[in-house]
């Protein structure tokens, strides 16, 4: 049997299997058959697209290529985009204008668009560029940029559910005036490098549940909103790489006491490393539900008390502070091996003091079903 006489059906899973460079390179080439079923709707229905170029002169024409591509064949086709923009429009700040008007032209040719992921080097500006999609997008993710959300862009967005702004960048801004759209469910925000207050639109996302925020900010009053997040189930502050860049005064009054409100909590991730004294997480309700927690040793060795209400606590990760204190460690181990429903502890990715070997022994003897790492493999993830 020859390729000629297979099915369209059979056909359009092969050519599936091939990367869309491969794809457009060849199959055009073939037949006028190819060339139809190249662009049939299941063919197009995921798109991973990289413009090559080392200058603007070579990458802009393939910008053009896919957003004339796109009018023409993607209309009401593609559900998922991954575009990697390279350094297109990284030279001159009117080719920079143009590419983001090519990135409209592409937005209104997949009016049902579902899913997308933006990567550049240039400074993008999410703005009304993205209203084609309002009634379709529900997951937007930017790589690799400085991102600015503009006041006339995501407020209308009203399907989408997930954002992840800056992931890996220099500067995320959110305009004074923006607005976030309410159906948020997940909210990744990166860098908030040169930001002292958190966003107060983060306040308003009463549906949210997942919220991580990549380099904190450092006015800790800013964190009140926070406490307006009924449904939030899972927070996460992650700090610099190495964790010992964030300055945040975790002994304020402001973060700490926004979780007593947060009482739908249920995974709390604080991956920064201050010099935070003696604060501790405050007593009350919010830690019924809670069941992963992971924080420096200085933290969990003071908030032990109030950890006693945390009844359905499965996973503790107890990571390093810039001068270990291995006494606080030490009652940490402790305080897990009592602690009933507790499976995991996790002490972080740290060389352990010969000091502490008898510790983790008779822990081991005593709770053989507790599993005592000395990894943050399994830390939680938003």
């Amino acid at each position: 049997m020859s390729l000629a006489q297979l099915p369209d059906e059979l056909l359009i899973s092969i050519f599936g299997r091939l990367s869309l460079e491969e794809r457009h390179r060849a199959l055009p080439l073939v037949s006028q058959r190819c060339w139809r079923l190249l662009c049939s709707p299941q063919l197009l229905h995921a798109m991973r697209v990289y413009i090559h170029g080392d200058t603007d002169e070579e990458a802009v024409p393939r910008l053009r290529s896919l957003a004339r591509f796109l009018l023409l064949r993607g209309a009401g086709s593609v559900r998922q985009l991954r575009l990697d923009l390279g350094s297109c429009g990284e030279e001159e700040h009117d080719t920079q204008i143009e590419c983001m008007a090519l990135l409209a032209a592409a937005a209104t040719a997949c009016s049902g668009l579902e899913d997308l992921q933006l990567q550049s080097q240039f400074t993008v500006t999410l703005s009304s560029w993205l209203l084609p999609l309002r009634g379709s997008l529900r997951a937007l993710r930017t790589v690799g940029f400085t991102c600015t959300i503009a006041a006339d862009s995501l407020g209308l967005l009203t399907a989408l559910q997930e954002l992840e702004m800056g992931v890996y960048a220099d500067y995320v801004t959110i305009e004074e005036d923006a607005r976030l759209p309410t159906s948020l469910t997940r909210l990744v925000l990166g860098s908030g490098h040169g930001s002292q207050s958190m966003p107060h639109q983060i306040g308003t996302l009463c549906n949210l549940r997942q919220l991580f925020l990549q380099n904190p900010y450092e006015d800790a009053g800013s964190y009140a909103p926070l406490t307006r997040l009924s449904r939030l189930t899972t927070l996460k502050l992650l700090g610099c790489v190495p964790l010992t860049q964030l300055d945040l005064d975790l002994s304020s009054p402001g973060p700490l006491a926004s979780l007593t409100a947060l009482t739908a909590l249920r995974q709390l991730s604080w991956w920064a490393e201050p010099d935070i004294g003696s604060a501790a997480l405050p007593h009350g309700p919010w830690m019924q539900r809670l069941e992963a927690l992971a924080a420096p040793d200085s933290l969990l060795a003071h908030s032990l008390p109030a950890l006693e209400g945390a009844r359905s606590l499965q996973q503790l990760c107890s990571f390093a502070c810039r001068k270990p204190r291995g006494a606080q460690l030490r009652s940490v181990i402790r305080w897990a091996v009592q602690h009933p429903t507790l499976q995991r502890l996790l002490l972080g990715d740290r060389p352990l003091s010969s000091e502490l070997w008898p510790e983790i022994g008779e822990a081991a003897r005593v709770r053989p079903d507790l599993r005592i790492m000395n990894s943050t493999i399994a830390h939680i993830d938003c």
